[in-house]
């Protein structure tokens, strides 16, 4: 497991407590809102660099910067 692996496995574990502690959502729902976490935080290690943000219509409009 690389440096970074280790790290992402860390920090989802402790996302996970956060939402199981505070009884943020129902148990069920839980490992979802982990996954979700986990693949931004991928698509953002991915995109290191760029800015996102939308434009009047909502489309997503990317710039490196």
């Amino acid at each position: 497991m690389t440096k970074v692996e280790k790290v992402l496995e860390s920090v989802l574990e402790g996302y996970a407590s956060f939402l199981r502690e505070r009884m943020l959502a129902p148990l069920r729902h839980q490992p979802y809102l982990v996954r979700w976490v986990q693949e931004f935080l991928l698509f953002a290690e991915q995109h290191r660099g760029y800015t996102f943000w939308y434009s009047g219509d909502s489309t997503p409009i990317s710039r490196k910067g």
